[in-house]
C-alpha cells in the first residue's frame, strides 16, 4: 500500500535518534537516513509537509512505478529521496570515486541513472539536479567506492555530470534487482 500525503505529515528532527523524521499520522513515523551531523540549517525550520513536496513525492512515486519493488520500499525510497533534496548539507563534488565519461550528460530530480566505479555500475537517483553537478542517491545495498570508502542504500554523493550514464531505460534497472 502507498503512503499518500495529507494535511497531518510533519517533518520532525528527531535528537534520540539524531534523524530527520516524517510524522505520517499519531501511530506512523517515517525515520531518514539523513544523520543530523548532514543536516542544512534548513532541518531546523522543518515543519509541515509542503506542496513542493507532495508534488515531489507523488512524482518519485511515478518514477519509481516501473521498478518490480514492494510499495514500502517505494515510498521509503521516494522519503528519502525528499529528505535529501530539502534537508541535506550542501556538499562538492566527489567525482573521482567514478569513471569519467565523454561529456556531460543531462539529468532531472528523480531520474534513475548510473555511475561507474573501476570495479562495479551503481545505481542511483538524481535528488538534485545543478547545471555541472548532480547529487545522486544510492539505490542498493552496499558500493566500495576505494579500499576504504564504502556506501550504503540512500547516501548521497554529489558528482560532476560527465559521469553519469544514462541507462536505456527504467526497466533496465527492474531486471538488475
Amino acid at each position: 500500500m502507498l503512503l499518500h500525503p495529507n494535511k497531518n505529515w510533519h517533518w520532525l528532527f528527531d535528537s534520540k535518534l539524531q534523524r530527520m523524521t516524517l510524522l505520517l499520522g499519531e501511530q506512523m513515523q517515517f525515520v531518514s537516513e539523513l544523520e543530523g551531523r548532514k543536516m542544512s540549517s534548513a532541518a531546523s525550520q522543518a515543519g509541515e509537509f509542503t506542496c513542493e513536496q507532495t508534488q515531489d513525492y507523488l512524482y518519485l512515486l511515478e518514477v519509481l512505478e516501473g521498478i518490480d519493488w514492494p510499495d514500502p520500499i517505494k515510498v521509503q525510497t521516494a522519503l528519502n529521496a525528499l529528505t535529501m533534496k530539502y534537508y541535506h548539507k550542501p556538499m562538492m563534488p566527489q567525482s573521482w570515486f567514478f569513471v569519467q565519461g565523454s561529456e556531460m550528460q543531462p539529468c532531472q530530480f528523480g531520474e534513475l541513472i548510473q555511475l561507474k566505479t573501476q570495479k562495479s555500475l551503481a545505481w542511483f537517483m538524481v535528488v538534485e539536479a545543478e547545471p555541472t553537478s548532480a547529487l545522486c542517491m544510492y539505490l542498493d545495498k552496499e558500493l566500495w567506492l576505494s579500499d576504504a570508502k564504502s556506501m550504503s542504500q540512500f547516501d548521497v554523493i554529489k558528482v560532476m555530470r560527465d559521469r553519469i550514464i544514462e541507462p536505456e531505460s527504467v526497466k533496465q534497472y527492474a531486471r538488475a534487482v
